[in-house]
């Protein structure tokens, strides 16, 4: 299993990580969405073609609670408190990533956040299209 689960650093450490990238990547209007006092989400807004889009990238933490659960790690750090510390980190990871590219004109900011992009009535880009990918047919080369 590929997870990083040896992190000691706390999942608010990695939220202000993530808001410091976004907001230094042009971001706009950065929020934290929580249920049950328990952030789950980063919501954001960038400005693209001239026009604001919020995105949506949330922590999935009871993804990551479920694999760590079925994982080899020691008993004593599976645990939830554990899961979201690895979401985070992992997220704030991906995020680094995704704004190198845009940094480096590898690729756009709308590029890579795509999926996250949220529609009208909050429902994201991804959402909206998971069950219509095949309609994109085979692709071949």
């Amino acid at each position: 299993m590929l997870i990083k689960y040896t992190t000691k650093i706390e999942a608010s450490q990695s939220l202000m990580e993530i808001q410091e990238m976004l907001s230094k990547g042009g971001a706009y209007e950065i929020s934290v969405q929580y249920d049950a006092g328990k952030a789950i989400a980063v919501v954001f807004r960038l400005s693209i073609a001239g026009e604001m889009t919020t995105f949506r990238l949330p922590s999935r933490s009871a993804g990551v609670f479920r694999c760590l659960k079925l994982s080899k790690a020691p008993k004593k750090i599976k645990t939830w408190e554990q899961a979201e510390r690895i979401a985070w980190r992992i997220l704030r990871t991906w995020i680094e990533a995704q704004l190198a590219l845009v940094e480096l004109q590898m690729a756009d900011a709308q590029e890579v956040f795509l999926p996250y992009a949220q529609l009208p009535g909050g429902q994201t880009f991804y959402n909206h299209m998971k069950n219509r990918f095949k309609l994109l047919g085979e692709g071949r080369l």
